[in-house]
Order: C-alpha cells, then sequence, then structure tokens
C-alpha cells in the first residue's frame, strides 16, 4: 500500500512538474490514438471475415467432400451404368447413399464387366467396398455428430432466360418488357442450411409491387417484340393468386406513383382539397378483403384508406388503381408448413433446432429460384418469370428442354468469384438435369458437412481424415475445409496475410507509443531524485522503488487504453457517419459495396480489445522498468551528498 500511495502521488498532475505532466499527458494520448485505431481497425476486418466467411458457408459449407478421379474411374461408380438394377444409368452420392445395393451388378442379366475397368475394391467378407455409406457413416460417429448435419449436394450448369415485364406506374400505364440471358450454375437448395438466412437480401416495396402486377399475368405467352402480348390471367385463378398473397402479405399503406396522382371525385368532398396529390404520397390503408371474391382485375382491389391533407382529413373507399404498396410486412417465417405456399423464399419451424428454408413451388408459375445479388442490380424483381434450359443428347442430336421458374427472392453471394451465376433451386430440380447432363465433374457433387462452430473445423477435418485412412475410403475422396476452396482459398488467404501484417505494425507501433512512458519516467527520476533517496534512507528496497514507477508506466498505458478503447466505441456506433464523411471527402464511395457491402460491421470484436488491454499493459510495464531498474539503482548516499 505504501507503494501504491506514493505511485499516485507522482501521477498527480502538478504545476511544479509542468513539463513532466505535458509529457505524460503526450504519452497517453499517443497510446490513446494507436489503440483507438487499433480496435477499430480489428473491429471492421473481423467482422468482413466474418461476413465474407457466412456468405460463404451459405452456398458451401465449413467442410466438403468432393469425390475424387479414383472414385469416378472406379468399379463401384460405373457399375451402375451397365446394370439393368441401376436403370442403366450413373448415380449421384445421394442416390448411391440411399440405394438398397452397393453392388447392382447381375452377371446373368447385365453384360460382361469391360475389362479395361479396375478391380472391384472389396471388404475382408468379399463384398463391395462402399465409400458413400462408409463416408455417412463415419460422419455420424464422430464426437460432434449431433451438431453436424451432412448433406449431398448437386451443381449443374444451365441457360436462365428472364422476362421482365414493367408497367410505368402513371396517369395512363405504359407496358414495358426486357430479357435477360443467363448462363447459370444451378445449386441444390439444402432445407437445413440456415447460414442462407445470413444472406438473403430482404424484400423491398418494388419486389412486392412487382409481384403483386405479375400474379395478373398469364405464364404462356412470351413474345419479345410485344409487351402487349402479357394476357391476363383468368379471373379464378387471379382471385386465388390474391388470397394467398394477401394473406402472407400485411398492407397498412399505398403511396401515389412518381408521376402523381389524381384525386377521385369519391374522396373530393371537400371543394378547398388538391385535384392532384403528388408522387409518393403516403396514406394509409387497409385491403378490404372480400373484395377479392368478386375482383376482375387487380386494379379493382378495394381499399379503405384515410389521410391528411393541406390541413383536411380525407377518408373512403377506392379501387387501388395505380396507386402502389408502401412498407408491407412479409410473412416468411411459419410455425408450421403453410397450407398454401407464399410467393417468395420462406422458413418454417417452431424452434432453431427444427427450423427449415424452403423455395416455393406453384403448379402454373413454375420452380421458384433465388437469384444472387448482381440479378436485383440489373433490375431484376421478385416475381420476374422466365426458364431454365438445358440440352438433352437424343439418337440424332440434342434437345433442348424448358422449366418455367420465377424469382422467389436474392441472396448476397460476397466475394465468391463464381457466385454472380450461381442460382439455388429446389434438389429435384438438379437432379433431373444432371441425370439428363450425365455429369461426372469433380465439383457437381459431394457432401457438404455444416456446423455451427467454426473453431471446430481442424479438429473435425484431422479426425475425418485419419477415421477415412483407417476404413480404407481415402482415395476416394478429397477433404476441404472453407479455408481451402479453389475460388476462396486466395481472397482467406489475403485477408488473413493482411491482418498479420497489421498486427506486426501495430505491435511496433505500440512499442513507440509506450516509449514516450521511457522518457517521461526517466525525467520522472530524476527530478524526485532526493525523495528517492530520502525512501531508501527510510528503509524502502530497491524492489519498492522499482515497483513504484513499474506501476506509473502501467497505469499511464492502461489509461491510454481505455481512452482508446472508449473513443473507438463511439466511433463504431457511429461509423456510417464517418463513411459518408469520408465519402464526401473523396468524392467517390470510400468502401465498394461489392467487397464490403451496403455498410460496414460495427461489432467492437472482443479478441481486439483483450488483445490490446493486455498487450499494452504489458509493453507499458516493461516500458516502466527501464527508469525503475535505474531508480532501484540509485544509492541514497550518493543522492543525499549530491543534494
Amino acid at each position: 500500500m505504501f507503494e501504491l500511495s506514493v505511485a499516485c502521488k507522482y501521477l498527480r498532475p502538478r504545476w511544479r512538474q509542468l513539463s513532466v505532466s505535458i509529457i505524460s499527458l503526450i504519452s497517453i494520448l499517443v497510446i490513446a490514438l494507436v489503440v483507438w485505431l487499433i480496435v477499430v481497425f480489428f473491429s471492421v476486418t473481423s467482422g468482413l471475415e466474418k461476413r465474407w466467411i457466412e456468405k460463404l458457408i451459405a452456398l458451401t459449407a465449413p467442410v466438403r467432400l468432393t469425390p475424387t478421379e479414383t472414385y469416378y474411374n472406379s468399379y463401384y461408380y460405373q457399375i451402375d451404368s451397365i446394370s439393368e438394377n441401376s436403370n442403366y444409368t450413373l448415380k449421384t452420392i445421394g442416390e448411391k447413399w440411399r440405394a438398397d445395393q452397393s453392388d447392382p451388378y447381375d452377371p446373368q442379366l447385365d453384360i460382361e464387366v469391360p475389362f479395361n475397368w479396375p478391380a472391384p475394391d472389396r471388404e475382408e467378407d468379399g463384398s463391395l467396398k462402399d465409400p458413400v455409406k462408409k463416408a455417412f457413416s463415419i460422419i455420424k460417429n464422430l464426437p460432434y455428430s449431433p451438431s453436424i448435419k451432412a448433406r449431398d449436394y448437386e451443381v449443374c450448369a444451365s441457360n436462365l432466360r428472364l422476362r421482365m415485364l414493367r408497367k410505368t406506374p402513371e396517369t395512363n400505364p405504359t407496358l414495358t418488357q426486357a430479357f435477360l440471358s443467363q448462363a447459370t450454375y444451378l445449386g441444390s437448395l439444402d432445407n437445413e442450411n440456415l447460414a442462407i438466412l445470413k444472406a438473403t437480401l430482404p424484400i423491398t416495396d418494388a419486389d412486392i409491387n412487382n409481384l403483386l402486377y405479375t400474379l395478373s399475368i398469364a405464364s404462356e405467352n412470351v413474345q419479345e417484340d410485344h409487351p402487349a402480348s402479357a394476357d391476363s390471367v383468368n379471373q379464378q385463378l387471379l382471385r386465388e393468386r390474391l388470397k394467398t398473397f394477401f394473406k402472407y402479405t400485411e398492407v397498412n399503406w399505398l403511396k401515389t406513383p412518381p408521376a402523381g396522382w389524381a384525386l377521385p371525385t369519391v374522396l373530393q368532398k371537400n371543394a378547398s382539397l388538391p385535384k392532384q396529390l403528388p408522387g409518393g404520397f403516403q396514406m394509409s390503408a387497409l385491403p378490404i378483403l372480400e373484395s377479392l371474391n368478386k375482383i376482375l382485375y387487380l386494379q379493382k382491389i378495394l381499399f379503405d384508406v384515410s389521410f391528411e391533407v393541406e390541413g383536411h382529413q380525407v377518408s373512403g373507399r377506392i379501387p387501388m388503381g395505380n396507386l402502389l404498396i408502401a412498407h408491407p410486412k412479409i410473412k416468411t417465417h411459419f410455425n408450421n408448413s403453410p397450407p398454401l405456399s407464399p410467393f417468395w423464399f420462406y422458413k418454417v419451424g417452431n424452434s432453431q433446432e427444427d427450423l427449415k428454408v424452403f423455395l416455393p413451388k406453384d403448379a402454373a408459375l413454375g420452380e421458384g429460384i433465388l437469384l444472387p445479388k448482381p440479378f436485383r442490380e440489373a433490375g431484376v424483381l421478385l416475381g420476374d418469370r422466365g426458364y431454365i434450359s438445358f440440352q438433352i443428347p437424343t439418337v440424332s442430336a440434342l434437345q433442348e428442354q424448358r422449366i418455367q421458374v420465377f424469382v422467389a427472392g436474392f441472396y448476397d453471394q460476397g466475394l465468391i468469384p463464381v457466385g454472380g451465376k450461381f442460382i439455388l433451386v429446389n434438389e429435384a430440380l438438379t437432379n433431373l438435369i444432371a441425370s439428363a447432363q450425365h455429369n461426372s465433374q469433380a465439383q457437381s457433387n459431394g457432401i457438404n458437412l455444416r456446423f455451427s462452430d467454426l473453431s471446430k473445423v481442424d479438429e473435425i477435418y484431422g479426425k475425418l481424415q485419419q477415421a477415412f485412412e483407417e476404413a480404407g475410403i481415402a482415395p476416394y475422396w478429397k477433404i476441404e475445409t472453407y479455408r481451402d476452396y479453389d475460388f476462396t482459398k486466395d481472397i482467406i488467404q489475403q485477408l488473413r496475410s493482411d491482418k498479420h501484417l497489421f498486427t506486426l505494425i501495430a505491435i511496433v507501433i505500440i512499442i513507440v507509443a509506450c516509449s514516450n512512458v521511457i522518457s517521461m519516467l526517466i525525467i520522472l527520476v530524476n527530478d524526485k531524485k532526493l525523495e528517492i533517496g530520502i525512501l531508501r534512507s527510510m528503509g524502502a528496497s530497491s524492489a519498492s522503488i522499482a515497483g513504484i514507477f513499474g506501476f506509473c508506466g502501467m497505469t499511464m498505458g492502461l489509461a491510454g487504453s481505455i481512452i482508446g478503447i472508449g473513443a473507438a466505441l463511439l466511433t463504431l456506433r457511429h461509423l456510417e457517419l464517418l463513411v459518408t464523411f469520408l465519402s464526401k471527402l473523396q468524392g467517390h464511395e470510400a468502401f465498394n459495396p461489392l467487397y464490403y457491402g451496403d455498410s460496414l460491421p460495427n461489432e467492437v470484436s472482443m479478441e481486439a480489445l483483450l488483445y490490446v488491454i493486455s498487450f499494452t499493459a504489458l509493453i507499458s510495464l516493461f516500458s516502466g522498468l527501464v527508469p525503475a531498474v535505474k531508480a532501484s539503482l540509485l544509492r541514497p548516499s550518493t543522492i543525499l551528498r549530491a543534494e
């Protein structure tokens, strides 16, 4: 306690020691500045890394198993092509997993096995070794198996063509259309892949208004030169679709189209009311669901509206006409499977454990698809329709097949290079196209292992590799973690290299900042020589003297850390203001949304906080040791004689 009281006395600023106080203040502020920079940088970069990895594993998985060339060249894989029991068709991993028998070959029914095929890989009991069933069995018996979900995936190539019908919301609306064609990859949606929810983009007002309009359009007619060929759907089907739409969409507001809106006669109860409302004017509205039973056209949906204009309260019942829906509340989460599927991507489940995600499917509209963000940026909206086409071989030539689809949502693909062309569809669709194409590319089929705790990635990878080698199926599989995928490895490695480089730079900067503490304490030691001599004469040990000045150094470091952390928390809380200021200063966006998203992450990194506090305190303590040792070595007799 004696040493603590003396240290606190020395830390208290005094006018007589103005130079020491100024140097101390500068040292603390420099440390605070460095701490502020480190905490903000590491928090943002850690948040970006977490966000990019979340988007990556939303499309892939933390650990992925892909078949090797050994698998595709094996007797086990090829035997299905000559077996009647397999319908002479090569099987996917999912089909192999669910197959009743590993070896479907019947020598009495099937042709002779080609001589150039490799010999069957058999177990000790003579049965055919099944690398797929063994792989799933090993995964199931892993120590973390309750939290690991293994699911086969399939990817195939196709062409997507979308028709984008747009009705300009004006007094006399006109109809325009555009077509978008894109070569794409189709990936099967894993219904248990909850990571995709973190990547999905919210449904906008424009999406809902476009979906509502497209529900009134028939799917059959697609004439590129004639937008008016968009025939209205039959009235009975229109009513059914609208009932489903309003069942899952709560509408409380309507807004006028951009060109303005002529006030209907039924609402002109006061002569002083304006005849025209400006574009974007919002009004409270409640749909009359009974009107859906008799509706002939979309524009005839009735709403009870109320609003105030120029000091007058206006209310009444009007048809929707050219008004637009504003701020709808979309139901995307259901406790149980809905009797009628909504027209967008949704989830079902009472708890996080049984939660599943689904894409809609409609008899007339076709298959719902989930598109990457670049499609939205190209003008595609929810409800746009088109078809997926693929080629199948026939006896004489390749024949094009088409499957009707409609846009059910969008997701942010992050930095994945192929993400802009990667479409998520129902598993049955990828199975159909892949089987028609006889696709056997190594990356087109495999097993995804999903789990929430990414810190277990390396441990699970090691246990899988060891178990596969012991089971004799290692040559059939390539095991990769999300850090090793060809299309993301370079990005993740670069991000980690940048963090390590900045960590090294941060250490150097902290050491330089804390070196000011050495200068200040040396001055303090020289200034307090007489007191040190008196203390030593009164029996204070060298360790006590060293502890006093060491505590001063560590306290200054902690003070700078606390100030810097406080400034960092304030900065992160108002990070958008800082980004906006930097963007205005540069004349363009400071952070490209393509890489950084619509906003920077602003959650403070606990790892950065612990790192800064511990390291700054440690460096400050060592900085205080130099003058502390000097002070402890001073001889009382020499000091007092000199004074």
